[in-house]
């Protein structure tokens, strides 16, 4: 249900650059989710964005580069440290601008060579404050720019702001027990965390994270209070029912996928090794796989993992080397039945928006144990778990989905209409409003 009153937001985000990642995604279902509640979005995004993105956004590409983009380049620690004050005095001084601009005398806040309309075509009121400031990637590097943005820029105004947290350098001991990672920029991240207490406390400031455990462990580990806010997804394509004629596994080989780009984090080394046995042991198996490889990567120990030369000239594999363009991701996820989501430990505390595009579309999935991706699975879909440590789990579970499919298949259906509710925009906005 639209809340009576319509808001202004400005979603600031310098990860937003191009279409790698998730951000286009995620920021596009914003966009439309928040357009749809009635409610008036201004974007803003990194000065290296291209034309093709900030044009499908009406974005204002006026932030400093990504910082994002720049974590896994193998800089000097030096040079990494030294990031932290020059992004964040980047951020300020964009930020004020903005602001400036919005009280200045017949000041519209956007570029005078790029007029920024709303996907619709209707012009927004940019001379006005927004009612909610929305940073979708904080790290370490923006806290220090946001502190003093808060406390001398919107001291005195009543914008509230959301700092989200998708990525938070916290580890677990040996004894499974969450804690605060021990570089140097861990501590600097909790030492600023804490600098928002009083804001927090007054609401000024929301801090947020996606799933429950991430926000139960911020909270423990830093002494301030993080709000859960699930992460929505664009519900637009649903999951079709091909009905009899079509039933997989019996009409059709079942059809079963892994997307993104393949890493260690994510389990791929694992899930080819698993496909590879599968497939050798079992040739009659009633069931096909796709397996997004785009790159080489490196595993925990450090060695190069490269794409199976066997699966990738097998007839029942289809190996993806690229990265989906226009709708081609959401085509290739209709037609898929089972989702392959074998992610690690890293995953105890994160989410993965995969998974809840199949929780949305009733799609059943494979997943490690110990995951939120297990935790979301079992309230709101059907998934199969394995010990995301062994690769003889993993073959059992992609045997179990496709030998027990059409169980599967009914239950992830009969949630799905609880998923899209739950992650939708609509609900992030309303836990938001009444925080």
């Amino acid at each position: 249900m639209k809340n009576s009153k319509s808001l202004r937001w400005w979603i600031v985000e310098d990860a937003l650059r191009d279409r790698k990642g998730h951000w286009f995604e995620y920021l596009r279902t914003f966009q439309r989710g928040l357009a749809a509640e009635g409610d008036q979005v201004r974007l803003f995004a990194s000065r290296e964005c291209t034309d093709e993105v900030a044009r499908a956004f009406a974005a204002e590409p006026v932030l400093p580069k990504s910082i994002w983009a720049r974590m896994s380049d193998h800089a000097p620690k030096w040079r990494r440290l030294l990031r932290i004050p020059a992004h964040a005095l980047g951020t300020y001084r964009a930020v004020s601008k903005l602001l400036a601009d919005c009280s200045a005398p017949g000041g519209s806040g956007s570029s005078p060579t790029r007029r920024c309309y709303e996907p619709e075509g209707a012009l927004r009121d940019d001379r006005a404050l927004p009612d909610l400031i929305f940073v979708p990637t904080v790290l370490v590097h923006h806290l220090a720019g946001w502190l003093p943005l808060i406390r001398r820029k919107l001291r005195k105004v009543p914008t509230r702001v959301l700092l989200f947290f998708p990525n938070t350098p916290l580890e677990f001991d040996t004894h499974g027990k969450v804690r605060l990672a021990g570089e140097p920029t861990a501590r600097l991240f909790r030492w600023y965390i804490r600098r928002f207490a009083p804001e927090v406390e007054s609401g000024k400031v929301v801090l947020g994270a996606e799933t429950r455990p991430m926000a139960k462990a911020l909270s423990d580990v830093t002494g301030v209070p993080f709000t859960y806010l699930p992460h929505p997804v664009d519900f637009s394509t649903e999951a079709s029912s091909g009905g009899d004629d079509d039933l997989p596994g019996k009409n059709r080989p079942l059809f079963c996928g892994a997307y993104g780009a393949a890493r260690a984090d994510k389990g791929s080394d694992l899930l080819q090794k698993a496909i590879h046995q599968v497939l050798e042991g079992s040739p009659e198996i009633p069931a096909r796989f796709a397996l997004q490889w785009i790159t080489d990567f490196r595993d925990e120990h450090g060695n190069m993992v490269s794409c199976d030369p066997w699966l990738r000239d097998h007839p029942k594999v289809e190996v993806i080397d690229e990265y989906f363009v226009g709708d081609r991701y959401r085509e290739q996820l209709s037609k898929t039945d089972v989702l392959l989501l074998p992610y690690g430990k890293d995953y105890r505390l994160r989410v993965s928006r995969v998974v809840i595009e199949a929780l949305a579309q009733g799609k059943p999935f494979v997943v490690g144990s110990g995951t939120t991706l297990e935790d979301q699975g079992r309230e709101f879909g059907a998934s199969v778990a394995f010990d995301n440590k062994s690769v003889d789990s993993l073959v059992q579970a992609l045997q179990a989905a496709v030998a027990n499919f059409a169980q599967l298949d009914q239950r992830a259906r009969h949630q799905a209409p609880a998923a899209r509710e739950h992650f939708s925009v609509a609900t992030f906005r309303n836990i938001l409003l009444s925080h």
